[in-house]
């Protein structure tokens, strides 16, 4: 799964592990990852990614593939593409996923940014975020990653799937997307839309 960020990857990779019982590989070339979360190290998740009966999950974006420049201009779309491209013929079947609503993208990378709201397993209080010139090249690189996932499906041939219609309240465009993500339908939907896709497992929660 190549992904941008905050666009519900990991609710959607956890759905697709338990379902087809697949070990899940998180963000292997994402060196800034809190990776003593995960039950394996960094250099463990980069041996794996070679193994069956896996799914990786990778954000396209900067620094999180092994092509990424470390001088200025930092990074470009067609390195990380080129390396995802690459990447994406060593597995059987590759998603695509991104979020209709950019704003909300781009909150929410900015919140996780200056709250450490990344991967809370609790529901969390929605705070303000702050722009000024400090925030300004994290917006350009979050906004990078569209233009990257439009430019992979072109690349791949392959549709992009989003979040807005996994996670929502309409449930039977929830089982169509999934099942259209997945290919073949492998366990009653109901119990992961249950445990994964309805929006009340949504973890922010806005302060009224």
């Amino acid at each position: 799964m190549i992904a941008t960020g905050k666009c519900g990857s990991n609710t959607l990779t956890n759905a697709i592990s338990e379902d087809y019982h697949l070990t899940w590989i998180n963000e292997p070339y994402n060196d800034s990852m809190n990776h003593s979360e995960s039950p394996y190290t960094i250099s463990e998740k980069r041996e794996l990614v070679n193994s069956d009966n896996v799914i990786v999950k990778c954000i396209n974006g900067l620094h999180q593939h092994p092509n990424s420049k470390t001088q200025f201009p930092y990074d470009d779309i067609e390195i990380r593409n080129e390396f995802f491209k690459s990447f994406s013929k060593t597995f059987d079947k590759v998603i695509l996923l991104d979020r209709r609503s950019e704003s909300d993208r781009i909150f929410s990378v900015l919140h996780a940014h200056q709250n450490n709201t990344w991967s809370q397993k609790e529901k969390y209080e929605i705070k303000d975020v702050v722009l000024n010139e400090h925030w300004a090249p994290y917006l350009e690189h979050i906004c990078h990653q569209k233009d990257s996932i439009n430019k992979l499906s072109d690349d791949l041939n392959l549709p992009i799937h989003r979040l807005e219609d996994i996670c929502t309240e309409n449930y039977d465009l929830s089982e169509k997307t999934y099942n259209n993500i997945i290919g073949t339908k492998n366990c009653k939907f109901s119990y992961l839309y249950e445990t994964y896709f309805h929006p009340s497992h949504k973890q922010g929660t806005k302060n009224t």
